[in-house]
């Protein structure tokens, strides 16, 4: 800030709306109470203030594809019907029409980083992926409705989005491996090998073994068994969840047996491999090595100690894997929005959302689609989401932006208490740089029946026009507002200029005026200039006789305010 006050005594901000910050100098004082405790407070200290805005989000044509796409999907959703059976699968390809914008976004601001040889959308990128991935779990553990013990497949799911590059590798060795000795060709085959095996691929995993040098070997041939018939717990499996239980258990059993029988010791490799999917125990330290994350660790810890884990017990798994990560205060904001979404805190999960760098973005729509579905808990008041203030706020920022204003009357229509009146202020503010402009507003507001806006845009543009020395015109947009008072006091400006030295041109409001109807009896003196507007059109087309009686009538009528009586006379001598 290039300011001399900033510079002397420092500066400070607070939050002006919703997307903009008011810095302003400060300078920090030191108080000391009656206990003797020095206390600092904050004076201002005059200057200027400035008011910055974070406006890229709307700017970038790579993220407005995004906003106007996210618009369409939440107009939609606001048509769902609660009441029917199906509205949760409704609600689900609304949640996937979501996501695919996002990973629309991702790809095109990847290709034109690629065209511009640049790092433009690096952030970007970065923001939308984690916002992808936060989605994509909600929408598995919260949107989709499955049974409590089958949450380890909705994990796995998840985790492997998250490994993408490990498919990548799996098939570049495959494809360059059509013998033996893959292991010896490509340095990160036991790597590979172990992701795939911690993200559940086994028929990955055994593809990749087979390719090994020794794949012909008894070490080989057990560790392929054992991995062909590892028992995998879904809902169409057949078994009840003891009855898995105790399948699971035997299989343990077995590879425990294979492992202290030595069947694996030839190849160390092969043996840390089984010894993972078999010990009893997690163990983190050897899970940890092939994990980069602490929801990595848990998701392949639970793979192979607790499949048919519940919902309710994945924030003590998760809680344990934290701490082999450093703890919760190295956890970083999507870690802890990740956190809430595992132990089915939506509420903080949310809050969490509020302040990721997307202005609001993914939390106001991941929220309309939770909300929908009825999976937010707003019983006490310490968890309580205000959803109607999101949508204000976001609904705000779109209108702050010239090229965004309809789109976020939107979001403001949907919120029953505030709604009407921040689209009435808010439309109010809205600069009125042209009729078309103004035009355009006016017909929005009457979409929504906010007829005081068009009012008072209507003077607001015949005032413009009244400054110009634009009779006609202050006319024309005065005619609109329906505002009697306003009219008559534009007619007689019009009356009032006319008076006092227009008397020999023509007075050029009947074009305004024609087929109104009964609008000019709106107010007197619009009334009477319309009638004045006919009696020279009359005039004019030489219809001297009819010219002569409307104004005879005009003059008897005593409807003239007394400034005009003389130019009525005037009218009256060619007659």
């Amino acid at each position: 800030v290039n300011d001399e006050v900033c510079e002397k005594v420092g500066v400070t901000f607070s939050w002006a709306q919703a997307n903009e910050l008011a810095i302003y100098g400060f300078c920090a004082k030191r108080v000391t109470e009656q206990s003797g405790a020095n206390q600092f407070s904050r004076e201002v200290n005059g200057g200027n203030i400035y008011f910055y805005k974070h406006a890229e989000l709307l700017d970038d044509p790579e993220l407005r594809k995004l906003i106007n796409e996210s618009n369409t999907t939440f107009i939609s959703s606001r048509n769902v019907s609660l009441s029917v059976q199906s509205s949760r699968n409704r609600i689900l390809e609304l949640s996937r029409e979501h996501r695919s914008s996002i990973k629309l976004s991702i790809e095109s601001m990847q290709r034109t980083m690629n065209i511009m040889k640049s790092e433009k959308y690096k952030d970007w990128i970065k923001v939308l992926n984690n916002i992808d991935q936060i989605w994509h779990l909600c929408e598995l553990l919260h949107l989709e409705v499955f049974p409590a013990d089958t949450v380890l497949p909705k994990l796995l799911e998840w985790t492997r989005m998250d490994r993408a590059d490990l498919d990548e590798l799996a098939s570049e060795i495959v494809t360059s491996s059509l013998t033996k000795g893959a292991d010896l060709r490509h340095p990160e085959y036991w790597e590979v090998v172990m992701g795939l095996l911690l993200i559940g691929r086994f028929d990955s995993t055994r593809a990749l073994l087979k390719l090994h040098s020794e794949a012909e070997t008894v070490p080989f041939f057990e560790a392929d068994l054992l991995l062909r018939s590892i028992p995998i717990y879904t809902v169409c499996c057949g078994l009840s969840a003891s009855e898995f239980n105790a399948r699971w258990k035997g299989w343990k059993s077995s590879v425990r047996s294979k492992i202290n029988s030595g069947a694996f010791a030839s190849c160390p490799k092969l043996l840390k491999l089984m010894t993972l999917i078999g010990s009893d125990e997690p163990s983190f330290d050897l899970f940890k090595t092939y994990c980069s994350t602490w929801y990595q660790l848990m998701v392949s810890m639970l793979l192979f100690t607790d499949p048919i884990v519940k919902i309710h017990d994945l924030n003590y798994h998760a809680n344990q894997c934290i701490e082999y990560f450093g703890g919760r205060s190295k956890l970083k904001l999507f870690d802890h929005t990740i956190l809430a979404l595992v132990d089915s805190n939506l509420n903080l999960a949310i809050k969490h959302l509020l302040y990721t760098a997307d202005g609001g973005w993914c939390a106001v729509h991941l929220t309309n689609l939770l909300d929908l579905a009825g999976c937010l808990n707003n019983n006490t008041r310490e968890e309580h989401i205000d959803f109607e203030q999101m949508l204000l706020d976001y609904g705000e920022m779109l209108m702050s932006h010239q090229s965004y204003w309809q789109v976020g009357l939107t979001y403001l229509e949907q919120c029953k208490v505030h709604g009407w009146e921040a689209m009435r202020i808010l439309l109010l503010k809205l600069p009125l740089t042209s009729e078309e402009k103004a035009l355009k507003i006016i017909a929005k507001a009457k979409e929504y029946n906010l007829n005081d806006v068009v009012n008072d845009i209507c003077k607001v543009m015949a005032m413009a026009r009244l400054r110009n020395g634009n009779l006609s015109g202050a006319l024309t947009w005065t005619l609109m507002s329906n505002d009697a008072q306003y009219t008559n006091y534009i007619a007689d400006k019009y009356l009032r200029s006319y008076a006092m030295g227009c008397s020999d041109s023509e007075i050029g409001c009947s074009q305004a005026l024609m087929n109104l109807g009964q609008s000019v009896l709106i107010s007197s003196r619009l009334t009477f200039l319309a009638k004045y507007c006919e009696f020279h059109t009359l005039y004019e087309e030489d219809k001297t006789k009819e010219a002569a009686n409307l104004l005879i009538r005009l003059i008897d009528s005593k409807v003239a305010p007394k400034y005009f009586w003389f130019t009525l006379l005037l009218d009256a001598l060619p007659l």
